[in-house]
């Protein structure tokens, strides 16, 4: 009863934090503005001819949340990565742009260990190739990773634009159209990290797009751009692309039985798109884990003992943990995944992610249209909430959530709102609407949290900037206390590691590191203790172990 018992004071307070004064102040706000519009604008026609443009609209919705970002760079500047996954992505880019999709395995590789990247049999990342193409299309283009996060997002409002046009009456799927960067990006992790979500949410916006089009025409074009769809959040997000299929299996064999001549004429030519994804697939593998059956991922789990496997799997230790950081993260991992197995606390957490996946790709704002919508679907409209109840059923299998893993999702979410809206007397859409336009642009209340401003975040930029600062190829060797916070790991290298101007590696005692100093000879070398009240950078005098405490 006691775990019930929390489990439903967590819930409420997570709903009495939706409820706050800043978001009643909004409400207020957002009325007072909706009643100013409706009394100044008499005539419906001008947004109706608006919504009829269509390639305007998705124009408008691709730059507006790019435009609102970068107009408030002096306050909120560029996210600096700190997250293990963050990092992650960011060596896919880098190895990407240096012609390859896995590095050779580094000699000195103990020293390299960190979540999230694998050592062995190459030096690579353990995620899909998506995220990080994108990341590696901004460096490319315009020398920053941020502006492949900025180019990828504005890609994926314009692709969850044309699926809103395909689900719900044009003024309606304008509406929520511009809604769509605002709601999901400006003030939140899609827009200001290098987490990844939008390159699925471009896939997600051709799959969920092409659904509707596709019923109504039987035209061969949108088979193959829903096909291309979720091809493009296979290579992003393969689990719930794999969650996502069987709906769309089990609609196409039905489909295919009634109609036989649509599998030559649709499904053939889909699964010919599908198959060549699967292919680069098997390929990425291959040269990343040698197996082009074993995703890195999976690599990953055998080798570290997570990242954490689904509720029906065994998560067995490694044989050793290199580092006492590699231990703590399996240790928390384990813990994590040990709370679903419990009955109880898997059905708490179940109602938490259904809660989540609300909070963030509807929100408050949007509610009202949300039920409207639940209660008047009809026919096809009935696939969205399908769809949501399949990939929320598929979440809880799994020991961690975030709104990115439902990247796949999100133009079918902003079709939810389209069709919620439409479905509303004017005045109340319109409330809606602004309400949620201006919970969206949080930005002011965004920049001042502790989570995306860390310590660490700034710590270690704050010793990247010096280095770079100082001529030659630099030696950072990283000593953490015993009380070190696996989350704060420094040791992330680039993919070319001896080519880099700056070497992170963890010291793993006076012999190891004397090899170490001995392989970089010729680079300056300094001393770096993360854990300590004022870290400072030191050099390390060369044969002088005295500063590891030995």
């Amino acid at each position: 009863m006691g775990s019930i018992g929390s489990g439903i004071e967590s819930l409420i307070r997570m709903v009495g934090g939706e409820l706050d004064g800043f978001r009643q102040l909004e409400a207020l706000l957002a009325a007072s503005i909706a009643f100013v519009v409706f009394r100044g604008v008499r005539s419906w026609d001008f947004w109706r001819r608006f919504a009829a443009n269509m390639p305007l609209v998705i124009l408008i919705a691709a730059l507006l949340p790019v435009v609102i970002r970068l107009a408030v760079l002096p306050l909120v500047p560029p996210p600096v990565p700190f997250v293990h996954d963050e990092f992650s992505h960011l060596l896919v880019a880098d190895t990407m742009l240096a012609g390859r999709l896995a590095n050779p395995p580094h000699p000195m590789s103990d020293h390299f260990e960190v979540p999230h990247v694998l050592q062995n049999p190459t030096y690579a990342s353990m995620y899909p190739p998506g995220p990080g193409a994108g990341l590696a299309l901004g460096i490319l283009l315009f020398g920053h990773p941020w502006a492949g996060v900025l180019l990828c997002f504005a890609l994926m409002c314009a692709a969850a634009a044309w699926a809103a046009y395909g689900w719900a009456p044009r003024e309606w799927a304008a509406a929520a159209s511009l809604l769509c960067g605002i709601v999901y990006g400006v003030s939140t992790s899609w827009l200001n990290s290098y987490w990844g979500g939008a390159v699925a949410g471009i896939g997600s916006g051709l799959l969920f797009g092409s659904i509707p089009r596709l019923v109504r025409t039987l035209d061969v074009r949108y088979a193959l751009a829903g096909a291309a769809g979720w091809s493009i959040c296979w290579l992003s997000r393969p689990y719930e692309s794999a969650v996502l299929a069987l709906p769309l299996a089990g609609a196409s064999i039905f489909w295919a039985a009634r109609k036989p001549a649509i599998l030559r004429s649709l499904l053939l030519p889909a699964g010919a798109v599908v198959l060549a994804a699967f292919a680069f697939s098997a390929y990425f593998n291959w040269r990343v884990t040698g197996d082009p059956l074993r995703m890195p991922y999976q690599a990953g789990q055998r080798q570290y003992g997570y990242p954490a496997t689904f509720l029906w799997q065994p998560m067995p230790p490694p044989d050793s943990f290199k580092t006492p950081a590699l231990r703590d993260n399996y240790l928390w991992q384990l813990a994590n995944k040990s709370l679903l197995l419990d009955p109880v606390k898997f059905t708490g957490q179940a109602i938490k992610r259904l809660f989540e996946s609300w909070r963030f790709f509807i929100g408050l704002p949007l509610l009202i249209p949300l039920f409207v919508y639940l209660r008047r679907a009809r026919g096809l409209e009935h696939l969205p909430w399908i769809f949501w109840l399949v990939a929320w059923a598929g979440s809880t299998v799994y020991a961690f959530f975030f709104p990115h893993y439902f990247g796949p999702y999100t133009a079918m979410f902003l079709s939810i709102a389209a069709l919620g809206l439409s479905r509303l007397d004017r005045r109340l859409a319109a409330f809606c609407i602004v309400f949620a336009l201006l919970d969206g642009l949080q930005i002011v209340r965004f920049s001042q949290t502790a989570y995306w401003n860390g310590l660490f975040a700034r710590g270690r930029a704050h010793v990247e900037r010096q280095l770079l600062a100082k001529p030659g190829q630099h030696l950072v060797l990283l000593r953490y206390s015993p009380r070190h916070v696996f989350h704060d790991e420094f040791a992330y290298n680039k993919a070319d590691i001896d080519g880099s101007r700056i070497v992170w590696a963890t010291s793993l005692g006076p012999q190891r590191d004397a090899r170490l100093l001995k392989y970089f000879a010729g680079r300056s070398l300094w001393i770096y203790e993360p854990d300590e009240p004022k870290p400072e950078l030191r050099p390390l005098i060369r044969g002088d172990y005295r500063v590891f405490g030995e």
